[in-house]
This record gives structure tokens, sequence and C-alpha cells, in this order.
């Protein structure tokens, strides 16, 4: 039996191919990133507005600061890192949080456009990695006769 017969008396499934596969494993780390945080940060991106807050506890829930800000006078606690490049925040510091109008109590220490650059990320990886498969499924291939 020639190795063409071979293929198409048993051909792999669709999602099992390296192009499918990787579009995939693309599209649910995209979902993944959108539910652990981007939903949230989206809501805040469409109706934002600043203020400041104050660090009320360094290394509070999942290693992050823990803040408080306020909101046509009422208070809101949130909780995050406002970045690596700013060094520690000891309690009583300020700095600036994003927050949604729509729903105040909603906020994030760092830019809300930042599971934008996750995703990207993610979708370039699995891009190379996409391409890194492709090529070794070519080269595994026999030649066309």
């Amino acid at each position: 039996m020639s190795p063409t017969a071979q293929r198409s008396a048993n051909p792999k499934p669709l999602l099992l191919r390296p192009l499918p596969l990787t579009l995939f494993a693309a599209l649910a780390c995209a979902v993944a990133v959108m539910i652990t945080h981007g939903w949230s940060d989206l809501g805040i991106a469409r109706h934002e507005a600043r203020t400041t807050a104050t660090v009320t506890r360094e290394g509070g829930r999942k290693f992050s600061t823990e803040y408080c800000y306020e909101v046509n006078g009422q208070k809101y606690t949130g909780y995050g890192s406002p970045g690596y490049d700013q060094g520690p925040y000891s309690p009583g510091k300020t700095f600036e949080v994003s927050y949604s109008i729509v729903q105040p109590s909603c906020s994030v220490a760092h830019s809300p456009y930042q599971f934008i650059s996750e995703i990207a990320g993610f979708w370039a990886a699995l891009g190379i990695i996409g391409y890194l498969l492709y090529r070794r499924h070519q080269k595994a291939r026999p030649p066309r006769q």
C-alpha cells in the first residue's frame, strides 16, 4: 500500500492536526485570560475614571497591595499591584487607580488595557509554536511522487 493511500485510509481527527490544534489552544488561552481578569478590565476601560488610592495593607490577598479609594463620598477597597517598576508600596502611600463609572467598586491598580497585551503575547507564542509544529510536520512527511 502506498504512503498516500495509508494516510487517506487512517486520517487524523481535525483537532489533532497541527494548525487546528494551535488555533484551538490560542483561542482557549485568550478565553482563559478574559475569564481571569479581562472582563472586568474591559468594563473599566469602557467607562474609565481615575482617582487617587491609598495603600491600606501591603502583600494582602494573592501577594498584592490592598488599597482604598473614594468615589462620590463612598469608600471602596481594591486589590492589585500598581506595577513592578514603582517599587514596594507601604501603608499610607498613594497612587492612581482606574475604576468604572458604572460600577465604582470595580477598580484596577494597573492599566485596564493590560489584558490586551497579555492576549497578544499568548497569540504570538502560540503562533510560533504552531509554526514550529507545522515545520516539523512538513519534514516528517514523505515527499510526493
